[in-house]
């Protein structure tokens, strides 16, 4: 099984897996910011084991380089997943977890200066982070 993580169902609603998939693919809203993520995907990780888990969802760009829109990722070697997004168009990238949705420029543009991050995000660290304690394949794809 694949697990694909999602904030809010907003972030879900264009996603559908491909049809006729010979993997069992579930999806998980996990609520916004870390302690939901935290929460849900450990009490998932309790009960299942997935093949690999993808955190997917909306991130602010912080980066002055990344065009609006713009899909990018982050991967563990072991997922086989950035030769294919790379032929999709996506761009690899640096994240940065906060707390609370950076809204204004100015603010994004604190966090670029400090962090050298190309995005921000809020849940993506963790399920990561939680994925590599149980030794699953995890990407970030915002």
């Amino acid at each position: 099984m694949i697990l694909v993580c999602f904030a809010v169902k907003e972030e879900a609603r264009f996603f559908k897996p491909e049809a006729g998939s010979h993997e069992q693919i579930q999806t998980l809203l996990t609520g916004i910011g870390r302690h939901n993520a935290d929460k849900s995907i450990r009490k998932l990780l309790a009960q299942h084991k997935p093949r690999m888990v993808l955190s997917c969802g909306f991130a602010g760009g912080l980066s002055p380089d990344l065009a609006s829109g713009r899909v990018v990722f982050s991967v563990d070697d072991s997922t086989g997943l950035e030769a294919p997004l790379l032929a999709a168009g996506a761009r690899p990238a640096r994240f940065h977890c906060v707390d609370r949705v950076a809204t204004t420029a100015h603010q994004k543009g604190a966090l670029w200066q400090a962090t050298r991050a190309d995005a921000v995000e809020m849940e993506s660290q963790i399920i990561c982070e939680c994925c590599r304690e149980h030794r699953i394949p995890s990407a970030r794809c915002e």
